[in-house]
């Protein structure tokens, strides 16, 4: 899980780094990978010949950061039983104030960054104009032409060993150099050679069309205009731990449990996107297409794979 970019905020205005130019993935570049096979990474919303629309790199991670508020609940509800052993009541006060204030302004900060915010933040790759759209964290939306995105795994950051590498859409000044802003892919990783599946995914859709990338396309989320429920939210959480031995799914399901209640209210409490209509009017969709691809066309009974180990090498569509 990896949260940079939602907290703290992606740093803009600023040159591009040695590791970023290092990293870059080019549009028109194929990448190789060695038989294995590209990925959707169970983040597409729909796809069609017009355009491939994902979330967020935050959302899978949806809720994690609510924990604070329990955090926070429990140690101020803990403070009344403890042996201060103060001499004077103004001592008292003024330890319990450095302990609580800056956790509670944190937790809300917190909160007002994952909850009461949007559900989501799609990104929507328009092949058919050549276009990127994306949704900003406060709402606003955008568009940049897909050729002039610098795509890159590097970072401009410290990666912390417990986080991932994730793929990066600057959106460069004039001078191609200045960094004015930043979007992400929703794919993460450990191994930065990973994630290179799910760029050549996105990459192939827009340089070779959808018939090259709708063979692995076998799920979408049931998010498109509306709030994730909380059954799917249970059980995107379980998706996670895919592939993992049957023997540990006790143990598993109590684990996505704790962690679906504060992902439901992050849902509940926040809003949905809506492109603006100048947007939505260059996406046209034909009710024919026969590369449209929704939550609709979603298996019955998608708990029946949730355990099976995943393959490395799917079969592709070229």
């Amino acid at each position: 899980m990896d949260y940079y970019g939602l907290l703290p905020k992606f740093k803009l205005n600023r040159s591009l780094s040695d590791v970023e130019r290092e990293y870059q993935l080019k549009q028109m570049n194929v990448t190789e990978l060695n038989g294995q096979s590209i990925v959707p990474d169970a983040k597409i919303i729909s796809v069609n010949s017009h355009y491939l629309e994902l979330v967020d790199k935050y959302f899978s991670a949806k809720g994690f950061l609510g924990f604070s508020l329990l955090y926070v609940t429990v140690l101020i509800k803990s403070i009344p039983y403890i042996d201060w052993n103060f001499t004077t009541r103004e001592k008292m006060f003024l330890s319990m104030s450095m302990i609580c204030i800056p956790t509670i302004i944190m937790t809300f900060k917190v909160l007002k960054t994952e909850w009461f915010a949007w559900t989501h933040y799609p990104v929507r790759f328009d092949r058919k104009n050549r276009l990127v759209h994306v949704f900003r964290l406060n709402g606003s939306t955008y568009s940049v032409p897909w050729n002039s995105v610098f795509f890159t795994s590097g970072l401009n950051h410290r990666k912390d060993a417990n986080k991932d590498y994730y793929i990066s859409g600057h959106v460069l000044a004039d001078d191609g150099e200045t960094v004015i802003d930043t979007f992400c892919l929703p794919a993460t990783h450990s191994d930065r050679k990973q994630l290179e599946r799910h760029w050549e995914f996105v990459r192939r859709y827009m340089e070779e069309g959808p018939e090259s990338v709708i063979g692995v396309v076998d799920f979408c989320l049931p998010i498109a205009k509306k709030r994730e429920g909380y059954r799917f939210g249970l059980f995107y959480l379980l998706s996670g731990f895919n592939g993992a031995p049957l023997f540990l799914f006790p143990f598993l399901f109590v684990l996505a449990f704790i962690f679906s209640i504060p992902r439901y209210l992050a849902m509940v409490t926040s809003r949905v996107p809506v492109w603006p209509e100048n947007i939505e009017l260059q996406c046209q969709v034909d009710k024919d297409d026969p590369y449209l691809v929704d939550a609709s066309r979603n298996p019955k009974h998608p708990w029946r794979n949730l355990f099976k180990k995943p393959s490395t090498h799917h079969r592709e569509s070229r």
